[in-house]
């Protein structure tokens, strides 16, 4: 366990500060009208990423990110295999965007968990 520093509050905040900020301000600017057409979501996760990565890092010494890349990609493999059993045809950019949603969430509460593991970890030592 690294020692606790002040900036990591910062990091504890993030994400949920950038839900808020980009949901709130940010909005008008995530489409062109035309072609483009994000999502809050596609927004935050690179920062989401990097916050879990830091935290992780603080907390175990070293990085679950390839873990969490792993478990998403298995879930990911699971649903098409799911869909070519049923020899469904595979709508792809509806099961893009469903599975960045869903991996959004999963990253979401799992970087929560984290947060609350390494407050607890920062308060017991």
């Amino acid at each position: 366990m690294y020692p606790f520093h002040w900036s990591e509050i910062f990091l504890y905040i993030l994400p949920l500060l950038t839900i808020l900020l980009v949901n709130r301000y940010g909005r008008p600017y995530l489409t062109d009208g035309k072609h483009i057409k994000l999502a809050v979501v596609d927004v935050i996760h690179p920062i989401l990423w990097l916050c879990f990565h830091f935290i992780s890092t603080n907390a175990f010494y070293f990085s679950l990110v390839p873990a969490l890349v792993f478990v998403i990609a298995l879930y990911a493999f699971v649903r098409l295999f799911k869909r070519f059993r049923r020899q469904e045809k595979v709508d792809w950019p509806h099961f893009w965007r469903n599975l960045s949603n869903t991996a959004f969430i999963f990253v979401f509460v799992v970087y929560y968990i984290l947060v609350v593991y390494r407050i607890i970890q920062v308060v017991i030592s």
